[in-house]
């Protein structure tokens, strides 16, 4: 497997995904993102996939309140999710997290995302951290 190229501060490459009072913040390469009820603070990687590859991730994570999560997503041409893959973030400690993702023989999706951040359907308040992101393929 190849390491790809991802920017550890966030930026480069890394789309944003914020309703209601959803945050994001970066500092000296450290994610945060927060929300209450169904708001959404998301950070997304998208990766260019074939079919048959394997996709693994890594990130260093910690969950500061609520419901924290890493996620991979195998994505249908109309943005809708066709599998997805994901860890829920435990302890206030830094932790390596670490998901793989395989993309079926008879995928037609393109894109898998590294998903970080607060979802929206996650209907409980939110606050964890992100640092140096991993992706493998």
């Amino acid at each position: 497997m190849m390491p790809v190229i991802i920017d550890k501060n966030f930026t480069k490459g890394w789309l944003t995904r914020l309703s209601g009072t959803g945050n994001i913040t970066v500092t000296n390469g450290v994610l945060k993102c927060t929300g209450t009820g169904s708001d959404e603070a998301m950070r997304d990687y998208w990766i260019p996939v074939l079919p048959g590859q394997k996709v693994e991730v890594e990130v260093m994570a910690r969950n500061l309140s609520g419901d924290v999560r890493v996620a991979l997503e195998l994505l249908y041409y109309s943005g809708g999710i066709a599998q997805q893959e994901y860890v829920k973030v435990k302890g206030s400690d830094w932790r390596r997290y670490k998901l793989s993702l395989i993309v079926p023989l008879s995928a037609t999706q393109q894109y898998v995302r590294l998903v970080l951040g607060k979802w929206d359907s996650v209907n409980t308040t939110h606050d964890g951290e992100y640092r140096d992101p991993i992706v493998h393929i």
